[in-house]
């Protein structure tokens, strides 16, 4: 966008605000809880409450109401941030994934989750808050076992994904790595492979 805050702010704090840099932004009438605003850019986390097909979202500039726009609303449209080895060690060309091992996929846009997710909140790692439909995962056209899936402890609105990388794995420098749910892909994600 254009003109949607004066300055740059970024949240340094959990609970996320719902105002920032004198931004505030509503979904369904709902407050997000805003993450970073900008002059053209506003990063959010869509209020847990928000539901139906469509919602109107928005924007308040310092108490000035802005244009109402509508987007569709999905259980589940995956995103994929990173990929790490269990220790926490990130998959690169000089640590690849191997056959067998258990990977960490961090991600958005994984649907629903068991429990009562906090809009704005860290997720807390007991109960650990799980989604309702097993995404699939694929890792160089293969199938990975899904070990785990829901938001990811200490973390707002993030999910992660425990896999199990494919025993017939081969090696690559961008093999592809994609997660679907709710009958959408996400974009795959290159990830260098043994």
């Amino acid at each position: 966008g254009e003109r949607l805050a004066e300055t740059t702010a970024e949240a340094t704090t959990v609970p996320l605000p719902t105002n920032l840099g004198g931004i505030s932004l509503f979904i369904n009438g709902f407050p997000a809880p805003l993450l970073y605003v900008s002059p053209t850019q506003i990063n959010l986390q869509v209020p847990w409450e928000v539901g139906g097909e469509t919602a109107p979202v928005t924007v308040v500039a310092v108490g000035v109401l802005g244009n109402t726009l509508t987007f569709d609303v999905g259980q589940g449209v995956p995103v994929l941030y990173g990929v790490t080895h269990a220790d926490g060690g990130a998959v690169t060309a000089e640590h690849p994934a191997r056959a067998g091992d258990v990977l960490i996929i961090r991600a958005t846009g994984l649907g629903p989750v068991n429990g009562a997710p906090l809009t704005g909140r860290a997720a807390l790692g007991e109960p650990l808050l799980r989604t309702r439909e097993l995404p699939g995962v694929t890792l160089g056209g293969l199938t990975a076992e899904v070990l785990f899936s829901g938001l990811a402890p200490g973390l707002v609105g993030v999910y992660q994904l425990n896999v199990r990388a494919p025993v017939a794995l081969t090696a690559g420098s961008a093999t592809p790595l994609v997660v679907s749910v709710s009958s959408q892909s996400s974009v795959p994600l290159p990830i260098a492979t043994r």
